[in-house]
């Protein structure tokens, strides 16, 4: 779940109107390939399973320690864009102070972000804040590997829906 680059963190959700990036083509896997998506997306399961136990440890006293150091929620949702521009909201731990974006924009976290808190800064260096994303690999809408989903509005204003269909 580690990433080189962090995109910001809101606590509300500008831009409501992005339902779906369109790509010029959608990827598809052929068919003698079926085999190996349905084992991957069994094997995600098994280990976000697996790694839950150990995780809500993690998340606990990570939530504890974000509670105490920062005011607002502990959790926060972003919507982001999957395979074929599938969007689902992505489960995290907040690292930032609490509506961020309303002051700064949207942009991608830089080196030494000011809206990073200090817990935050642990919890990114260790990528503790990721963990809750474990709930997302359950429920079949993300893979502990492959390529980083991104946010429809990031896409959109970068572009990527054409440099990377799908």
């Amino acid at each position: 779940m580690p990433s080189p680059t962090r995109s910001p963190q809101p606590a509300c959700e500008p831009w409501p109107e992005i339902d779906r990036i369109a790509a010029e083509s959608l990827v598809n896997l052929p068919d003698e390939l079926g085999w190996y998506t349905a084992a991957k997306t069994t094997l995600d399961f098994v280990v976000a399973l697996a790694l839950l136990p150990f995780a809500l440890l993690l998340i606990g006293l990570a939530a504890i320690a974000v509670k105490l150091t920062s005011p607002g929620p502990v959790f926060y949702t972003q919507t982001r864009v999957g395979l074929n521009g599938r969007k689902y909201k992505i489960i995290k731990i907040r690292t930032m102070r609490t509506n961020c974006e309303a002051v700064s924009g949207i942009k991608w976290s830089e080196k030494e972000d000011k809206r990073v808190f200090p817990v935050g800064r642990f919890l990114r260096v260790t990528h503790i804040d990721e963990l809750p994303q474990l709930f997302n690999m359950l429920l079949g809408q993300m893979s502990l590997v492959g390529p980083r989903p991104e946010r429809p509005e990031v896409i959109q204003s970068k572009g990527l829906d054409h440099l990377v269909p799908g």
